[in-house]
């Protein structure tokens, strides 16, 4: 058997490990098991060859600071749609300062992130001219405008999340990827 075989095969036995039948899963985890032990293999070589693959995309891009309602929305993408923002500046010495924000994640995962993004810049920009037009509004209350829009998105996707919560054994997955693109994430950033 082929080392991606094996793998393989403990994965999908320990898939089958999350059966209704007790049985069935308890001989499934016990073969899981001893292929473990006689391939001399931990669960940490399994989770290393399960890695999700991720992809990195430039989802805002500019040479002026990167604005206060774009780094907030960033924020709240991040927190809920299983994707890691990150804002980066770099020095061009043809063209001075280039700033960015990158959003990091798997392709399904940075499509939605993607949508999101554009659908609240779009709508915070609408919102926030009809704000102003009706109170005319300068810059410092725009800026407090945007964070209680940000703040108001951030308390209904909570509240949202909590009531689609649901215990499943399969729930650990999203803790994994969450915790990889924090890794990706810190090696962008500091690398």
């Amino acid at each position: 058997m082929t080392h991606d075989a094996l793998l393989d095969t403990i994965h999908r036995l320990l898939a089958l490990g999350r059966s209704p039948n007790e049985h069935e899963a308890q001989a499934a985890v016990a073969r899981a098991q001893e292929l473990l032990l006689r391939h001399h293999l931990s669960m940490d070589d399994i989770a290393l060859q399960a890695r999700p693959e991720f992809q990195e995309e430039c989802v805002w891009h500019g040479r002026l600071r990167v604005p206060y309602h774009v780094r907030r929305i960033a924020d709240v993408v991040q927190r809920f749609f299983f994707v890691r923002c990150i804002l980066l500046s770099r020095r061009d010495p043809h063209t001075g300062w280039n700033r960015s924000v990158q959003m990091f994640g798997r392709p399904q995962d940075l499509a939605i992130g993607r949508f999101v993004l554009a659908y609240l810049c779009e709508t915070f920009a609408t919102l926030a001219e009809s704000y102003k037009r009706t109170y005319c509004a300068g810059t410092s209350k725009i800026r407090s405008f945007h964070a209680g829009l940000a703040d108001g998105f951030v308390d209904a996707l909570r509240e949202q999340r909590k009531r689609d919560v649901v215990t499943c054994p399969a729930g650990h997955a999203l803790i994994v990827i969450e915790s990889e693109l924090d890794n990706l994430a810190r090696e962008v950033r500091h690398g």
